[in-house]
């Protein structure tokens, strides 16, 4: 007696990427336990903001969960990057890569503004400190 039909034991292959849409459920997500389990056309892309840069450019993209979790007896998908089609992975790279610089120039200017304002509080606790001194030493002038 079998006890499996053959047909369950045939190797399940996972849909292609047609028309640029990848195949997804319906939380917008894709499992991909294995490399074998990637939608034909398709490529995984692991680089963190991957997803905002695709959301950027209008590409059809799906979250990929690569493994669950129990969090609070809960199941909970672990998601790691995106999965788009392998025909706009180059221009996804660059746009990944545009991104990363535009947020290197912004963490600069908000570190320099965070520097100046420290040094403006500085400067006005020297002026404050100089200021008791002078009153403490009976020197202090009301100025107007």
């Amino acid at each position: 007696v079998d006890l499996f039909g053959s047909w369950q034991c045939d190797l399940w292959i996972p849909p292609r990427v047609e028309g640029g849409k990848v195949p997804k459920n319906e939380y917008g997500r894709w499992y991909i336990p294995t490399a074998r389990h990637l939608p034909g056309g398709a490529t995984h892309v692991r680089e963190p903001g991957a997803a905002k840069a695709a959301q950027t450019l209008g590409l059809d993209f799906a979250r990929a969960v690569v493994r669950w979790e129990v969090k609070g007896g809960r199941n909970v998908p672990i998601e790691e990057g995106i999965i788009v089609a392998e025909e706009h992975g180059e221009a996804l790279g660059e746009a990944i890569a545009a991104q990363g610089d535009i947020e290197a120039e912004r963490r600069e200017e908000r570190r320099y503004k965070q520097v100046l304002a420290l040094w403006k509080r500085l400067g006005q606790h020297l002026v404050t400190r100089s200021a008791i001194d002078d009153m403490a030493r009976g020197v202090y002038q009301d100025k107007k």
